[in-house]
């Protein structure tokens, strides 16, 4: 791992897999059942044995700001963002601090997290820079001809290589360019997208990019798991920045990035597993994006779970895409 790399992770104050998935879905589960005392309580543990965690600080507010306990809540926001805390995108939209916003300290403390995003993106900006993310041309690829783009994320702990063998029989088919690229943050033996606003400089850098060197068509953005996260809050918060949103097992939530006004686009081509855990929240998905006026495609696959589908229903996925772009055009 390179010294800027080591830089990286120490600059938010933890290592992800430090304290355990396990204890975070345990606390998630307290706080969608309505259980707010008890997730305070368990958070407050975790973030006092480990006295670097602005993540477990942060949640430790959010449980008492649920639980009614605003002074609480409060203390450990400030706690939060005196230890580096800079999810600044979870910050603005996360409903579980609404009550906060306010008290007259909750100005403070966001500044305090803006600076602390400010000073780790410039860090992310470095690494994604020296990064050399998974592009494939398809054949006979002519640069002055306008050509889709389609940008593919994958999940916690997978790779950009990973994810170009799983797209790149699609994205040839379909006369398409695809990038795929590493997360920069490492996460097992892969990577991981630990910040929404760096996963979004890093798509908006990639595309600036791609259309500096070719002529760029339709732009698609696709992920998987928390890939397909990624692309949903992008799909919502940079209309106009995609022409399509490819999300394959993705966990939609309303309150990750606001809803477009008055959007035409993107158009939206969901896909899930039936036997995977988060169907409901793409009905959701579905219902939300037609409500708001866009094109929106569910497609539950039989048998299949938390897992990237086949080749020809990646296609047919990009097809759609491709010819609801040029029915949006006539």
């Amino acid at each position: 791992m390179t010294r800027l790399m080591i830089t990286l992770l120490a600059s938010i104050g933890l290592i992800s897999t430090a304290l355990g998935q396990g204890a975070f879905e345990s606390w998630e589960e307290k706080m969608l059942a309505g259980n707010y005392d008890s997730a305070a309580s368990q958070a407050l543990g975790i973030a006092t044995l480990h006295e670097s965690s602005s993540v477990w600080a942060y949640r430790t507010a959010a449980a008492y700001a649920m639980a009614g306990e605003l002074n609480k809540a409060m203390a450990w926001l400030e706690t939060s963002a005196e230890r580096g805390y800079s999810g600044v995108r979870t910050f603005e939209t996360d409903a579980d601090i609404d009550v906060l916003r306010p008290l007259p300290a909750f100005v403070d403390v966001l500044a305090r997290v803006n600076a602390n995003a400010a000073e780790r993106i410039d860090v992310f900006k470095a690494a994604a820079k020296d990064a050399e993310p998974v592009m494939i041309r398809p054949r006979g690829h002519d640069s002055e001809k306008p050509t889709p783009l389609l940008i593919a994320l994958h999940g916690t702990g997978g790779t950009g290589k990973a994810t170009a063998r799983q797209w790149r029989g699609a994205a040839a088919r379909a006369g398409a360019i695809l990038i795929a690229p590493d997360a920069i943050r490492p996460s097992g033996n892969g990577y991981a997208w630990v910040f929404r606003d760096e996963s979004e400089w890093y798509v908006e850098d990639l595309i600036e990019q791609a259309k500096k060197d070719y002529t760029i068509g339709p732009v698609i953005l696709a992920g998987f798991s928390q890939g397909a996260n990624i692309a949903m809050a992008m799909g919502r918060s940079h209309p106009d920045l995609l022409d399509a949103v490819i999300p394959v097992c993705g966990h939609w939530e309303d309150d990750a990035a606001a809803m477009p006004r008055d959007a035409t686009g993107p158009n939206w081509y969901l896909m899930i597993g039936e036997r995977d855990p988060w169907v409901a929240t793409n009905t959701s998905a579905e219902r939300a994006l037609d409500e708001a006026g866009m094109d929106a495609e569910l497609r539950v696959l039989p048998r299949l779970g938390h897992q990237v589908p086949p080749t020809r229903t990646l296609y047919e996925a990009l097809s759609w895409c491709l010819d609801r772009g040029e029915s949006d055009e006539d």
